[in-house]
């Protein structure tokens, strides 16, 4: 017989809340392959291999809807995820910049005001 976790023990194996688990599995980004008798959700080796895909791709910054969709086999390739992924670092670079900017003016500011 296959092993089957419950999803308390799902979510400490993965590192992430129970609710969490349970809203991935609202929305339809993550639901269990099986229930218990009392219909409690249990999960399976498989169960995790596409847990360990989501948390990839949440990893590189997409977005849940983003994440279905790959998921889903939508016209998303990794060239697309990439792209996008590069665009994302580009634009906090850029907001980065300008806080580090900022920042030194008002550093500069207060300096001018001890002497």
């Amino acid at each position: 017989m296959k092993q089957r976790w419950k999803i308390g023990e799902l979510a400490q194996l993965a590192g992430l809340t129970v609710r969490t688990l349970q809203y991935y599995d609202q929305i339809g980004l993550y639901s269990p392959s099986g229930h218990s008798d009392s219909g409690r959700r249990l999960y399976t080796e498989s169960d995790i291999t596409r847990l360990q895909q989501i948390l990839s791709l949440k990893e590189l910054g997409l977005t849940l809807d983003e994440i279905i969709s790959v998921l889903a086999g939508d016209d998303v390739s990794l060239f697309d995820i990439v792209t996008y992924q590069i665009a994302r670092i580009k634009k906090n670079l850029i907001a980065q910049q300008k806080l580090l900017r900022e920042l030194e003016h008002v550093s500069s500011l207060m300096l001018r005001k001890e002497l």
